[in-house]
């Protein structure tokens, strides 16, 4: 009898980093789900230590990221198609920092309440609303997904400063 039993091999992708253009491609829908894809990105974001990842960091321009729950406090950690719903207009300057800029930290001035729309990795739909680090997460990989990097959001200050080290390489 053949064992039914399949084993998944998960593999970690290679993340992007600034200035690569590609992070600065809109994403497109997801027509059909992957979920091999998907469970390698959400791989490849744990072997980084990330909070969150998106398909297009790992040079995939699909419309999909997914977070640690776990540290987020999130009973969701894919989210396929999203859109937002709804933000608030008060915000908060928090410090944060992304994958594809490695070692470097920015204050962020993000929306403290934001509610999307999306899939999950089964194709079902929900909602989430979320504030704090959660509503900082989503919104920052949300703003991936349109070619919005940390470098847009940056001061003056904190631009020079990733020019340098990026740039500067």
């Amino acid at each position: 009898m053949a064992n039914s039993c399949q084993h998944i091999k998960m593999k970690i992708l290679q993340i992007i980093n600034y200035p690569n253009k590609i992070l600065k491609k809109v994403s497109e829908d997801v027509s059909e789900i992957s979920k091999e894809f998907i469970n390698d990105l959400k791989y490849t974001m744990y072997a980084h230590s990330g909070l969150g990842l998106s398909a297009i960091q790992v040079g995939n321009p699909q419309r999909v990221f997914v977070i640690d729950n776990e540290k987020l406090n999130c009973e969701h950690w894919c989210f396929v198609n999203p859109e937002v719903i709804d933000f608030s207009k008060e915000k908060s300057l928090n410090e944060e920092g992304c994958l594809s800029f490695p070692d470097l930290f920015i204050k962020v001035k993000r929306s403290n309440l934001i509610k999307m729309r999306a899939l999950d990795i089964n194709g079902n739909e929900f909602e989430i609303e979320a504030d704090g680090l959660l509503a900082q997460c989503l919104s920052h990989e949300f703003d991936h997904l349109n070619g919005k990097l940390l470098f847009d959001l940056a001061n003056m200050f904190d631009k020079k400063k990733i020019k340098k080290t990026f740039l500067d390489m």
